[in-house]
């Protein structure tokens, strides 16, 4: 039984697999982060792309990520929250840890989403967040 990268109690087929194999597409911002979250892990950089519009799809460039490959050590959600004036916003802050050449390194974010279509997507992170 394989556990989910996002999320170690759940199964992987019943948390993001379904949205990696295209079963599904994420319900909720937090859905969609923590299924890009385990795109990451398992180097589906087209899943990672496909997710993305704007300005952060302009900017991505998976040779980047292939040249120095991190290892995926987990993810915690902060917290998850809508826009309180635009239902087409919603915000994920999320603390993700890696190791790269032998060192441990965070990404706090508090990342942007836009319902598109009636698809979330990627479009921003901030770094930092409340705490």
């Amino acid at each position: 039984m394989k556990y989910c990268p996002c999320n170690k109690e759940k199964r992987y087929l019943e948390c993001c697999g379904m949205y990696l194999q295209k079963k599904l597409i994420p319900s909720t911002p937090e859905a969609l982060m923590r299924s890009r979250y385990t795109a990451y892990v398992e180097g589906k950089l087209d899943y990672i792309r496909r997710t993305m519009r704007g300005q952060a799809r302009l900017n991505f460039d998976k040779r980047n990520i292939v040249k120095k490959p991190q290892e995926w050590l987990g993810l915690q959600v902060v917290r998850s929250f809508n826009d309180a004036s635009n239902v087409h916003v919603g915000y994920v802050e999320f603390i993700a840890t890696y190791k790269l050449d032998r060192e441990i390194y965070e990404i706090h974010e508090i990342s942007e989403f836009h319902l598109i279509e009636d698809r979330w997507y990627y479009v921003a992170g901030e770094s930092g967040g409340k705490e």
